[in-house]
């Protein structure tokens, strides 16, 4: 999401990049850190085999001017088989927590992967709804479920696992206490909760339990309170995770075992943060607990890996290039790549100053590959390699432990990686098999209780059985004959079970489709054909099952997420984090009757139980942090005999359960003016037929949840043919004189002729660069009556939409007093259009509107619009009126140039929405307050008191006008411009929000900040009054409303 440029990453970049004023300070150790005290990841690979890969790696050419970074990642072949390989002996597992989807570093994650060998895993704690999307129209839940998609895509490239921290994105946060802690002055409570948010970091911890954290977050920090709120939280819960008395249940209601995480490493911050909290901010590493602003850890991502035939952050680039709604467009670029990190948090009695432990990622550590680990308490592998060494030099120590199954396990896998050559990558096999054999052994021997022990086990068995599948090929396909089915349905699935690369038959694979398939509660295989073998190289190379499922009436269990209940607000009161489940207690200190947030001691059992009854259950994308993706409803699962062992795998298909009808409104928020008669308007409903046949007569109406209002729709009778076709029916809605200055919500409902009816409907989000998914949402359009007008219909609007804000469009459209006015009046800008001279244009329009970012890179018509801003500032002198929603663009020189004075472009914000509102003398007079929507601002001094800047959503401002230093308002009143209101942040400087400036022939030119299109979308009565004298200054006339 759009970020201040507030000083934050002075020292660093957000993703750990030193500056060059602090790279004298960044003391690399080594080409490859870690020293003597870690085996170097690679060192087993056979030169064969990396030749092997040189030549069969596709590599992107930098220059490229467009990268389909897709057709690298899904399948690299030896590529990722090489990098499973090596870590077969590895026991280190790093964590990555980041607030939003973005906010991880894509090259360290895959610097850990292939460099050291290492599990990693990506958390973020909210899917970044309260974003912006440059790709598209999806904004808040839709846009989590784009985001968390674009997360997954993401992972294809850094083989990271992904989490989630259950909280919702709530928009832009000033500040630690607004975010997260409160405020003891005035007794304001943070947004998020501590306790909750706590207690899932604690229990992503234990489920997890990685020895290293990772983050781009910090507390203190001078930047997105959201940031900030994850820093603290990072190191509350790593000392709520390791103590004992602090109780976490898994999925299953069971207790998870305490874990302590060894180090928490964070980006070094700049000398403006620590400046900003003198005294405040600690870290405790070597260096850096004597100067945070020295880095402690530094390392080179930019290292060629010759696996992947380019470097750590060249191939994370690719991976970070999924995030595209957030402009994340990169090119690898080859060369020297540093990230800088402090040592923020270590556990407690650490000698940080010995072993590396603060200057390495994973000296210092008890464990971290097989050859430290003492499951059975027999010894390690290294242990009995000292006490050898010991017998042989004559000293009295106990003879080691040999010939044991810890021995053949680590002997095993090392042989393995010793002799892996990717000619024959099953040679060897046996070694991997024998391997599980002896791991079944260990297993045996570990307590129940022992969970450190079994984790490592587990994490041992994993790679070993992932190696087993890579070298023979094993797989699993399943496909439906139909991806969209409904209740009561019958659809055809086939599985096919595969080992390609089993050319002795070690592999044994399922017989019956009934243990192949895994289906839910109540479906039925009615049907199957006897399993056939499939061919690959002229030999049997797997089982194919064909069968029919039966899906009952009665599963109602959709494919897909949720968005929030259309009747509750944004972001609920009563639990800010999501939606509350119907019937839970809140689980906040105060109804738990706990009065210290930060006290893990008083966090009882029914306290963190009630927990998992407040997971995001209505809003966003899934209730589970270890499940973040929309999954199909069946599932293939394989059992796999090979050698004698036994191992799963699994795979799903594209298969959504959907309902029998789907109904979208298509114009689901509606302003309209108040005229003192009835008003007579539309529901726009767009209903999709997913049965296999005719629907027959469907009946189509709305009610208003407001009973008392007097509110009527019609009743239509409609019908649809054939399955996947879709009817757009148009309800008529009658409001009644007296139904002024409120609002309700018309939730529609359709029938099928036997009294099966729907109120619900699913939004398909689908880009080329993620996994096709179903949003699903209540079937309502949001209804505000209020007083406000354009000075006339005749007015000729023209809009150039830019990709981001392009729905504002329809609003207008609703400003205009009847459909044909809009049509006749209101124009879609294309290229051509502004390409033409500002004479012509002042002829064709009155007020020309650039949406917002349309001068970014990745707008549509971004190359068109920079050739054309003369055109447009030539408009505006020959009496147009231009309007300029926030840009994110500026030329070299750091300015805005679409401008008839060219104004310096930061990146600040005015986040707080309800933040207090400055108007000058100058500024009242405008005609943004004097048209034909007359403001009474109510001033005190320049204070504005007025009601019309009540009810704003998420931010007043992106972009504003000059730098984040004091006096901007005053560097913009310097180039002659007006500052239409000015506002600021708590902790922040005051900010210009709109630029205007009378141009040549009464013409007028403003540049606005502020977000639109999220005001208009929230239906903000004020927010319409002055957007609609915004897009009419210069238009004269006495409205386009006659009050009756």
């Amino acid at each position: 999401m759009p970020e201040p440029a507030d000083g934050r990453f002075r020292g660093t970049t957000q993703d750990g990049r030193p500056n060059a004023e602090k790279e004298e300070t960044a003391q690399k150790p080594s080409q490859f850190e870690g020293g003597d005290c870690m085996s170097i990841k690679h060192k087993r690979v056979l030169a064969g085999a990396v030749a092997a890969v040189m030549t069969l790696s596709a590599v992107p050419m930098a220059g490229a001017a467009r990268l389909n970074e897709l057709q690298y990642a899904p399948d690299k072949g030896i590529t990722d088989t090489i990098n499973y390989v090596d870590q077969l002996d590895s026991l280190k597992r790093v964590l990555f927590i980041g607030a939003h989807p973005d906010d991880e570093t894509n090259s360290l994650l895959v610097y850990l992967n292939r460099q050291e060998g290492a599990d990693t895993i990506y958390t973020t704690i909210n899917w970044g709804e309260g974003g912006d999307n440059s790709i598209g129209n999806e904004l808040y839940g839709a846009l989590g479920v784009l985001r968390s998609q674009e997360l997954n895509s993401a992972r294809m490239f850094d083989l990271a696992e992904q989490m989630y921290g259950g909280a919702v994105d709530f928009g832009y946060s000033v500040s630690l206490k607004e975010s997260l802690l409160g405020d003891p002055e005035t007794g304001a409570d943070g947004i998020y909760s501590i306790d909750v948010l706590g207690y899932n970091l604690a229990k992503i911890i234990r489920t997890t339990r990685p020895q290293v954290i990772f983050s781009n977050h910090k507390a203190p920090n001078t930047d997105h309170g959201q940031h900030r709120a994850v820093g603290w939280l990072i190191e509350y819960a790593m000392d709520l995770a390791a103590d004992e008395s602090y109780t976490v249940y898994d999925e299953d209601g069971k207790p998870l075992s305490a874990w302590q995480v060894q180090k928490f490493f964070s980006t070094t911050p700049s000398d403006s943060v620590v400046d900003s909290y003198e005294g405040e901010f600690t870290a405790v590493g070597a260096k850096s607990s004597k100067d945070p602003t020295v880095s402690d850890l530094v390392l080179d991502l930019g290292t060629y890996d010759s696996v992947l035939g380019m470097s750590y952050d060249e191939w994370g680039i690719l991976g970070r290039n999924m995030h595209k709604c957030q402009k994340m467009i990169g090119t690898p670029v080859k060369g020297e790549s540093d990230r800088a990190y402090i040592l923020k948090k270590a556990a407690p009695g650490v000698d940080v100053t010995k072993n590396d432990f603060s200057t390495t990622v994973f000296c210092g550590l008890d464990v971290v590959d097989l050859r430290d680990w003492n499951p059975i308490g027999t010894g390690s592998m290294n242990n009995r390699a000292d006490m050898a060494k010991a017998a042989e030099s004559g000293k009295s120590y106990a003879k080691p432990v040999t010939g044991d199954a810890l021995e053949t396990l680590v002997t095993n896998l090392e042989q393995f990686q010793d002799g892996f050559s990717q000619k024959d990558v099953t040679e060897n096999a046996k070694l991997l098999t024998d391997a599980l054999k002896a791991l079944d052994q260990i297993e045996a021997k570990i307590p129940a209780d022992d969970a450190d022990n079994l984790e490592y086990a587990r994490r041992i068995r994993d790679h070993i059985t992932k190696v087993l599948q890579e070298i023979y090929a094993i797989d699993v396909d399943i496909s439906v004959d139909d991806t969209d089915v409904h209740p009561g349905q019958t659809v055809t699935v086939t599985a096919t079970a595969w080992a390609r690369n089993d050319a002795d038959g070690e592999v044994t694979l399922p017989s019956s489709a009934s243990e192949f398939l895994v289906l839910p509660s109540g479906w039925q295989i009615v049907s199957s054909q006897p399993a056939k073998n499939v061919q690959s190289n002229g030999r049997n190379a797997g089982k194919q099952f064909v069968c029919q499922v039966k899906v009952p009436e009665s599963y109602k269990t959709y494919t897909g997420p949720y968005n929030a209940p259309y009747n509750e607000p944004y972001t609920n009161d009563a639990y800010p984090n999501g939606g509350v489940k119907e019937g839970a207690t809140p689980n906040t200190p105060k109804a738990a009757g706990v009065e210290g947030h930060q006290d893990p001691a008083q966090m009882t059992a029914a306290m963190v139980e009630n927990q998992n009854a407040y997971e995001d259950l209505v809003f966003g994308v899934t209730t589970n942090p270890t499940d973040p993706y929309s999954h199909a409803p069946i599932q293939a699962e394989m059992d796999v005999k090979t050698g004698g062992v036994t191992y799963t795998i699994e795979n799903e298909p594209e298969m959504r359960v959907v309902p029998k009808l789907s109904l979208l409104v298509e114009n689901e928020s509606s302003m309209l003016k108040y005229v003192g008669e009835d008003i007579h308007s539309t529901i726009e409903v767009t209903i999709r037929n997913n049965l296999k046949g005719a629907t027959g007569d469907i009946q189509v109406t709305a009610v208003p949840e407001d009973t008392t209002s007097g509110i009527q729709v019609s009743t239509k009778t409609v019908s649809i043919a054939a399955e996947d076709q879709t009817i757009t029916v148009t309800l008529d809605v009658t409001i009644p004189k007296t139904y002024k200055d409120k609002s309700t919500a018309l939730v529609v409902t359709a029938t099928l002729p036997n009294g099966e009816f729907f109120s619900e409907g699913y939004e398909v989000i689908d880009y080329d660069h993620i996994n096709t998914q179903n949003y699903y949402k209540k079937a309502v359009q949001n209804v505000t009556v209020a007083e406000y007008q354009l000075p006339t219909d005749d007015i000729k609007i023209g809009f150039l939409k830019g990709g981001s804000d392009d729905f504002v469009y329809d609003y207008i459209k609703g400003m205009y007093s009847s459909a044909d006015k809009a049509a006749a009046n209101l124009k879609e800008l294309s290229t051509s259009d502004i390409a033409k001279s500002g004479a012509e244009l002042a002829k064709q329009f009155d007020t020309i509107i650039i949406g917002k970012t349309a001068l970014a890179d990745q707008s549509p018509v971004s190359s068109a619009l920079r050739s054309s801003m003369q055109n447009l500032i030539d408009y505006a002198n020959a009496g147009g009126n231009l309007v300029l929603h926030y840009q994110n663009w500026k030329q070299s020189d750091g300015t805005m140039p679409l401008a008839p004075v060219p104004f310096t472009l930061g990146n600040s914000n005015i986040n707080k929405e309800d933040c207090d509102v400055y108007v000058s003398d100058a500024a009242a007079a405008t005609p943004f307050y004097t048209g034909i929507n007359k403001i009474d601002l109510q001033r005190e001094g320049e204070l504005s008191k007025a009601s019309i800047w009540d009810g704003w959503t998420q931010q007043r401002c992106e972009w504003t006008p000059g730098t984040a230093a004091a006096g901007q308002v005053e560097a913009m009143e310097a180039l002659g411009y007006t500052v239409l209101f000015e506002g600021q942040d708590p902790e922040g400087q005051m900010r210009p929000a709109i630029l205007y400036k009378d141009m040549e022939n009464g013409g007028h030119y403003t540049y606005s900040a502020v977000v639109w299109d999220r005001q208009l979308q929230a239906l903000n009565p004020g927010a319409y009054k002055l957007y609609a004298n915004l897009i009419s200054m210069g238009t004269e006339g006495t409205g386009n409303v006659t009050i009756k």
